[in-house]
């Protein structure tokens, strides 16, 4: 089962308050996102989700975000 896995621009804005939620520090720093979503239990298809990702996110959101020089 994909995910699709969103980076938030300001991942402190959004304290999580559920036990789950403390682990976003984590998976903020390695990378992996701040938020996953899927498909799964709904009637909808992955690639569905995608389209409405390309379709409705502004075009700066969807680029990579620029390399960060190594210290």
């Amino acid at each position: 089962m994909p995910f699709l896995h969103l980076m938030l621009v300001d991942p402190a804005a959004y304290p999580s308050t559920r036990p789950m939620g403390k682990l976003a520090d984590l998976a903020h720093a390695s990378r992996l996102g701040d938020i996953a979503v899927t498909t799964n239990a709904t009637d909808r298809s992955f690639a569905e989700l995608l389209a409405a990702l390309e379709r409705f996110a502004p075009r700066v959101l969807l680029d990579p975000p620029p390399e960060r020089p190594e210290l």
